[in-house]
């Protein structure tokens, strides 16, 4: 945990230190490169979160996912667990949300809640993280919310889960444990890459 910890620290200082300008190019970038994708094109659901201020920022992403009639989810957080809900393209956006204690916004619980069972190969998690390594390794902010909730999907193994994140926050080796789950792509300002022990199409 000392060394989760002393990772967490060493990226937020970067992340911190980031200029507007660094945060509106890749803003730009990592949704250029996202739609490129063929996962992308393909992907029916898209399950997206509202980026804090010191991550990468996928509104872009979202606002043109919208455009796109994609079916999107956001993520809601109670003290324990992590639930996602159904956007209403038809509703404005903003209208459709909430902020939560940590001053985040969230979907309103009056939407509708996807279940489990509903998430399939035609899905696209994107994942945010403090870091990530090239073997699909991630780091949260320790509360474990994400872990939790794709370990009750069945066939993980066929969703594309994106880790998002800047380049910089791309590092050689992350502590793990059984419990954690791995991402299978990673998606930067920089580049979209495909963890090789999975057989997924770009």
């Amino acid at each position: 945990m000392n060394e989760k910890n002393t990772i967490r620290k060493k990226i937020k200082n970067k992340l911190n230190s980031l200029s507007d300008e660094k945060k509106n190019y890749s803003k730009n970038q990592i949704a250029k490169i996202f739609f490129s994708t063929y996962i992308y094109k393909k992907a029916k659901k898209i399950f997206v979160f509202f980026p804090l201020p010191d991550e990468i920022s996928i509104t872009k992403i979202i606002e043109q996912c919208l455009i796109d009639k994609k079916i999107l989810f956001l993520p809601k957080i109670n003290d324990t667990e992590m639930e996602f809900f159904q956007i209403d393209n038809n509703i404005n956006f903003f209208e459709q949300l909430e902020k939560n204690k940590w001053n985040i916004f969230e979907p309103k619980p009056i939407l509708k809640k996807i279940t489990i069972t509903s998430i399939d190969e035609n899905c696209i998690f994107l994942i945010p993280g403090l870091a990530f390594t090239k073997k699909g390794q991630r780091l949260g902010r320790g509360k474990g919310f994400y872990d939790k909730f794709l370990s009750q999907i069945n066939n993980l193994q066929n969703i594309s889960l994106i880790g998002t994140c800047y380049d910089f926050q791309i590092i050689e080796n992350i502590p793990t444990e059984l419990h954690d789950i791995k991402v299978n792509y990673l998606l930067t300002e920089v580049a979209f890459s495909k963890i090789m022990h999975y057989n997924h199409e770009i």
